[in-house]
């Protein structure tokens, strides 16, 4: 019965530089191996790290580590000091001076400045998703009030099944903010069904379109990324055809946009595609791929081909593009976990330090691990579902 909830929670949730000391917030008293501290803070200020929470408790919460000193702060910031930051922590970006945070479900644009982490704005749109920015605008994806209610029965063979009680699913759109008023434009783009990650790169948003809500004959998930000229910001330009179920797209420069997709749950698994921006043509790099990271001029991922076992620990391998299209499987770190979700890769001269979040049982807190020079080196407990990065 939990694996059954698993898949379809995941279906749900899926598819359905600032000042030189980085945040005033008080220290956790877990603190870094100083050795990792020394090597990074002088490039580095910190991380913030969102957590998702769990769906309809209203826990996410926004944790920050700061390398001058080396503390993992928990639930740094509270709206008007409420009891959490709200339902589904989904998305976080810094761009400017600010942090701008995707919460899903209780459908706000949180913004909060990144000195000081207090509130600047906290803007209204619908079932929010991922965000990208360009001089001008935040570009947030949105699933435009599609959702799936269910229950559970047994069927003639005892087994318990979920049984679908409501239903609604209009295709996705992509809402703009306006960046210095923090105005939601009236102007909207519609997209594919159940629209998640968006990237932008040289005047086109790139918004990967998961679906998998659609109900018999049409239950399946999307495989294309929707286009859209800022310029026009009216309709989609192309669509470009990737892997089943895209989730996160990343801007790696060189003309490239990398989309992963994580597959179906059962025949389909995870991948990475990257995009040509001058061709709009998309190539399969990798099986296998479930997260990945932007450090430099090269892109980071992680994956494990037992993906779809959830009844225990996985062991994940590590890969890397360069933006000149060489790929390579790594050897180190060797990458272990129950559920890893999130990944940062962060670069000291020769040095890369791996940050890989774990979401464990899904209700519980997790776990935020610490892998550099090839191994293990620490680990810190988080909020409920980390998942999410932003760095200074």
């Amino acid at each position: 019965m939990k694996k059954i909830f698993f898949l379809l929670l995941a279906g749900a949730m899926f598819l359905c530089a600032c000042q030189k000391e980085g945040p005033s917030v008080p220290p956790a008293p877990s603190r870094l191996p100083a050795e990792i501290c020394q090597a990074f803070a002088e490039n580095h200020q910190g991380v913030f790290q969102l957590n998702e929470g769990q769906m309809g408790t209203n826990s996410a919460t926004l944790d920050f580590l700061r390398f001058a000193s080396g503390h993992y702060s928990r639930d740094v910031f509270r709206p008007d000091g409420g009891a959490s930051l709200g339902d589904v922590g989904n998305d976080v970006a810094i761009i400017g001076d600010e942090v701008w945070m995707v919460i899903n479900n209780s459908g706000i644009v949180q913004v909060i400045s990144k000195t000081d982490c207090s509130e600047i704005a906290a803007i209204q749109v619908p079932m929010p998703r991922n965000i990208a920015f360009d001089d001008t605008y935040a570009y947030v994806t949105s699933w435009n009030g599609a959702y799936v209610t269910s229950t559970y029965i047994q069927d003639t063979e005892g087994n318990w099944v979920p049984q679908i009680t409501d239903y609604k699913n209009p295709k996705g759109v992509v809402y703009r903010i306006n960046l210095e008023t923090k105005q939601l434009d009236a102007q909207t783009v519609e997209v594919g069904y159940q629209p998640e990650g968006i990237a932008y790169d040289g005047g086109k948003l790139y918004v990967a379109n998961s679906g998998g809500l659609q109900l018999p004959p049409d239950s399946n998930y999307g495989k294309t990324v929707s286009v859209i000229e800022t310029d026009t910001f009216d309709s989609v330009e192309t669509e470009v055809e990737v892997g089943v179920n895209p989730k996160n797209v990343i801007a790696g420069g060189s003309n490239r946009i990398f989309v992963t997709s994580l597959g179906d749950y059962g025949a389909n698994h995870s991948s990475l595609y990257y995009i040509s921006t001058l061709t709009n043509r998309a190539s399969k790099q990798a099986d296998y791929v479930t997260a990945v990271s932007v450090c430099g001029n090269t892109v980071y991922g992680i994956g494990a081909e037992n993906e779809f076992d959830w009844e225990g620990p996985k062991n994940y391998f590590a890969w890397k593009w360069t933006m000149t299209g060489r790929q390579q499987r790594l050897s180190s770190p060797a990458i272990s976990g129950t559920a890893l979700s999130g990944l940062c890769v962060l670069q000291s001269g020769d040095d890369l330090l791996w940050m890989v979040t774990d979401q464990g049982d899904y209700v519980n807190p997790g776990s935020l691990d610490f892998y550099w020079k090839g191994e293990k080196a620490w680990s810190e407990t988080t909020g409920i579902c980390p998942g999410h990065f932003a760095a200074l």
